[in-house]
């Protein structure tokens, strides 16, 4: 499954997915960086801001092999700022619970 971190906002997303491992989640945001022009496309400023997507943290079931079955964010921030801290909750198939 596929979650925004927080509903607000739309620069950090959580992916969770079941692997020979067990279950895993990454946090994704998404990042500014500079990227230089082919001099062919290149205008002025031969540097431009471009938006990628950059894995921030992975979670796992601990080793345990244990399936993931759900997992949440919070509705809204309980933290404001730039960046607002968040948690995520994730149920996996041998009972256990992480607050992550």
């Amino acid at each position: 499954g596929i979650k925004f971190v927080l509903r607000e906002s739309s620069d950090a997303i959580i992916v969770g997915m079941d692997s020979e491992d067990g279950g895993k989640m990454k946090m994704w945001e998404l990042c500014t960086s500079q990227q230089s022009c082919h001099k062919i496309f290149a205008q002025s400023p031969k540097r431009k801001k471009v938006l990628s997507w950059r894995c921030t943290a992975e979670f796992s079931s601990g080793g345990t092999g244990a399936r993931l079955c759900s997992f949440t964010t919070p509705r809204v921030s309980v933290v404001g700022g730039s960046k607002p801290a968040c948690y995520v909750v994730a149920a996996f198939s041998d009972g256990s619970i992480q607050c992550l």
